[in-house]
């Protein structure tokens, strides 16, 4: 059989491979240990009868199966595979571990009868009974299937009702993404998400094995397990995390177990309820009408053909900035868009909202447009603003006198996820420089190169690709902040990976891992919404990763 090659070559997938099997252990341990003192867990089933559950059948319909299709014998559900359909829970459930234990029996039946052995786990499922096919309610499928256990398929009905996201990895196998800890991201409305080590050499042909299935042989038992939390659901095979998507919609629903022409056993199917996280409570609101969270600052209302120098009075005397809190000009106002408050930043004279309060680990998510206005002295120049973070010591410490020393997270017509250092700053970024005259680029497989105060490469660096909608449309931004690490996200697209944030002082470097978050004004009309803000207790498991 030929070797397994998910990327560029052998060596890389096993060391990924390992990686994810290792994660995928650890994970699944940390949630068995909170799972051992609840005693919520439900029997879906009790090892005696299908009670819970009701048949559908297609052609048939609902509790109609002349031909035994469904039966329990020996404490086990046998599902024969004879005729297509499902066993479904009277129940809808929501944040859940799904654990279930499955073998394959030897029969299969046409129009499988010679095909890979076939089944599936229906989540959330909504909507009416056949809405699929005919034959199964609309879901997002753990798929089981032999050389796919624990792809994701998307049984929806083709609109973003029923999506998934999921990393991913450049190639595809067919027409189906493959889950890469780490990939770019994808989300689909249709189709297939397949396991990170699924052979790309699969054939639909009855007994198929690939070289790295983590399913056991014909007749072993395979411990299957579905941990739905909040949007995101996770899929263990027999102790390895093998796929995991976020932002699923639907997020609670029956769950379904498919008969597809296979015969399959199972002896457990128990939900065990995982406390309640509502983590849109989490998220603290930092935009409302009365800006009450927020400082603003002005510096100066710049000519055109302005260099750098110190703004003088015309007898030579150095003027003053406006300064904090003296903003008569109407530069940052509060607008209402769709029964929303919109933070409207002129543009006109340079400056910012800076936050009250400082925050060190935290995942920051707003939403960010283009005006149509501009100024001088960025007239000619591209629309440009930006979220400043880590920000400290007073406004003005720059070359434009205008922000804090921070990190910045560039806000400029097709550079959304740039990175530029605010004053004496500096970091390390995963990124290469094209040819020795240019600027660096990120890219997360590369190494981490040193950038700004104190470093040979100046603090700029281009965002790895652009992701900006078209004018007028809003962009959703996030900044995942811990430690010493940061993390630039332009709709949903990790544009870079930076850490070791610092800056230099007399000589000295010192960390910086903590302030308050600015959004410039630079010469840009701009609009900001849905600012919000929670707290981090560790790296996403998405995203620690790109760290290692």
């Amino acid at each position: 059989m030929k070797k397994v090659i998910l990327t560029i070559a052998v060596s890389i997938f096993l060391i990924a491979a390992n990686e994810v099997k290792s994660f995928g252990q650890a994970t699944q341990q940390q949630v068995d240990g909170l799972n051992q003192s609840n005693d919520n867990t439900i029997q879906l089933f009790n090892g005696e009868n299908l009670d819970g559950w009701y048949t559908f059948l297609k052609d048939r319909g609902r509790d109609k199966d002349p031909k035994n299709v469904f039966t329990v014998t020996d404490g086990m559900i046998r599902i024969s595979g004879e005729e297509w359909g499902c066993i479904t829970t009277l129940d809808e459930y929501e944040n859940y571990k799904l654990e279930i234990e499955f073998k394959w029996g030897e029969l299969s039946f046409e129009p499988r009868l010679d095909n890979a052995r076939d089944c599936g786990v229906l989540l959330h499922s909504q909507g009416e009974d056949g809405g699929s096919s005919g034959t199964w309610i609309h879901s997002i499928e753990c798929q089981m299937i032999e050389g796919g256990t624990g792809d994701f398929i998307v049984v929806g009905d083709g609109s973003d009702q029923f999506q998934i996201t999921s990393t991913v990895a450049m190639e595809k196998q067919g027409n189906s993404f493959v889950f890469q800890p780490g990939g770019h991201l994808e989300t689909i409305n249709a189709g297939r998400i397949n396991w990170f080590a699924r052979d790309p050499e699969w054939k639909d042909k009855l007994g198929f094995r690939g070289k790295n299935d983590i399913e056991k042989k014909l007749g072993e038992w395979n411990t299957l397990v579905c941990i739905a939390e909040g949007d995101q659901i996770t899929i263990f095979l027999n102790g390895v995390l093998v796929n995991k998507a976020t932002k699923v919609k639907p997020s609670k629903g029956r769950i379904q177990i498919q008969s597809e022409s296979a015969e399959v056993y199972f002896r457990k199917v128990e939900l065990t309820p995982l406390s309640q996280k509502n983590e849109e409570a989490n998220w603290t609101n930092l935009l409302d009408n009365e800006l009450s969270h927020w400082d603003n600052y002005l510096s100066y209302r710049y000519p055109e053909g302005y260099k750098g120098e110190v703004p003088k009075d015309k007898d030579g005397n150095v003027l003053a900035p406006i300064g904090v809190n003296q903003d008569h000009y109407d530069v940052f106002t509060v607008i209402e868009e769709n029964n929303e408050p919109v933070l409207k930043i002129s543009g006109e004279i340079y400056g910012c909202v800076s936050t009250i309060e400082e925050y060190a680990n935290y995942h920051l998510r707003l939403k960010v447009k283009w005006g149509d206005k501009k100024w001088h002295p960025r007239k000619a120049l591209l629309k440009d603003s930006g979220v400043l973070y880590h920000s400290i010591g007073p406004h003005g410490a720059e070359g434009w006198r205008s922000w804090m020393l921070s990190q910045e997270f560039q806000v400029m017509e097709g550079h959304f996820g740039d990175f530029w250092n605010q004053a004496n700053s500096a970091i390390d970024i995963r990124a290469y420089i094209p040819e020795y005259i240019m600027n660096p680029v990120a890219d997360k497989s590369q190494a981490f190169l040193a950038m700004g105060a104190g470093e040979k490469i100046p603090g700029y660096c281009m965002r790895s690709a652009n992701f900006e909608k078209p004018h007028g449309e809003w962009n959703t931004l996030e900044l995942i902040c811990f430690e010493n690490k940061s993390i630039h996200i332009v709709n949903g697209e990790v544009v870079m990976i930076l850490r070791n944030s610092r800056y230099v002082e007399d000589g000295e470097i010192i960390p910086m891992i903590k302030g308050k978050i600015q959004l410039q004004s630079e010469a840009s009309e701009v609009f900001y919404k849905n600012i919000e803000i929670r707290n981090l207790e560790s790296l996403p498991d998405e995203y620690a990763q790109y760290y290692e």
